[in-house]
């Protein structure tokens, strides 16, 4: 499960260049 996460935020990560609000993203999504 934390593998999904991490890939996800990396995702995230590469769109929008967004650290913090990209993982309370996740966590909503979850």
């Amino acid at each position: 499960m934390e593998l999904i996460v991490t890939k996800i935020v990396k995702i995230i990560k590469s769109e929008t260049n967004i650290d913090t609000y990209g993982m309370v993203r996740v966590y909503i999504w979850l």
